[in-house]
């Protein structure tokens, strides 16, 4: 399986077609969908009467832009050779526990920052040999990059600029909620896709979580290069996953992606 989660920002597209008038969290929107013979079957993920606001809460939580111009693009020197029909990050890189890890944003359209720190973990591990098994802060990167996100970073932010700040100010390390790595584990509980809060991003603070031993400024990792893959060049973005590991990917969200269940 590959885990779409890494220092590559490549937008995915989306096809749209003509649909009528229908709630769509309603059981007609989702016998529409069915019948169109699509390649992925709908269902229902949300009872009927779920709040709007709860479901854009869900979805807003990337800023979609073009890279910036800083920003190099990277692209990997291709012979033709057959890619494998199949490939899984975490047998290639086994030692490396963060890969196998799937992180909960909880109620706060943080996404950008959990998948970020995601990937920057997995690399981390991946070009050290897998020996390095730390954990970036998706809190810190939430909280303490002002270039990444609205005052807010709960209601949305953007993935490259997280990156470009990794290899700029670095991030401290911390991971999931209540697992006491590192020194900002993430502030909020697992909630899947039926969180009953939602969130607001705290202010920076410069200081490591309370029962930490660790030093805010001491504890900053630094990214060596923040780098795009050329979006929408499939065979490009598995030459990098596979050559490199995991990546950050960006879509749009149209209102059929809530009933998306299986295809």
């Amino acid at each position: 399986m590959m885990r779409l989660a890494f220092i590559t920002l490549a937008a995915v597209v989306s096809c749209t077609f003509a649909e009528p008038n229908l709630d769509f969290l309603s059981d007609e929107y989702i016998e529409y969908l069915n019948s169109q013979d699509l390649p992925w079957t709908a269902g229902r993920n949300f009872e009927k009467d779920t709040p709007l606001s709860h479901i854009l809460g869900l979805l807003n939580g990337v800023e979609i832009t073009d890279p910036p111009s800083e920003l190099e693009t990277v692209y990997h020197e291709d012979n033709g050779e057959e890619l494998p029909k199949e490939f899984d990050a975490r047998k290639k890189w086994s030692k490396c526990g963060s890969i196998r890890e799937i992180r909960d944003q909880s109620g706060c359209g943080s996404c950008w920052a959990v998948s970020s720190a995601s990937v920057m973990s997995d690399r981390v591990c991946i070009h050290s040999d897998q020996r390095n098994q730390l954990r970036i802060s998706a809190a810190d990167i939430l909280e303490c990059c002002p270039s990444c996100s609205p005052p807010d970073g709960c209601i949305g932010g953007n993935p490259y600029a997280a990156f470009m700040e990794w290899t700029d100010s670095g991030f401290v390390s911390g991971g999931q909620y209540h697992s006491n790595i590192g020194c900002k584990p993430y502030p909020w509980p697992r909630c899947g896709m039926h969180c009953k809060k939602h969130y607001i991003a705290p202010k920076c603070k410069k200081e490591c979580d309370k029962g930490s031993q660790l030093k805010y400024e001491k504890d900053k990792h630094y990214g060596k290069k923040a780098y795009t893959i050329t979006s929408g060049d499939e065979r490009q973005i598995q030459l990098e996953i596979i050559k490199n590991g995991p990546v950050v990917a960006t879509f749009t969200a149209y209102t059929d992606l809530i009933t998306y269940k299986h295809g």
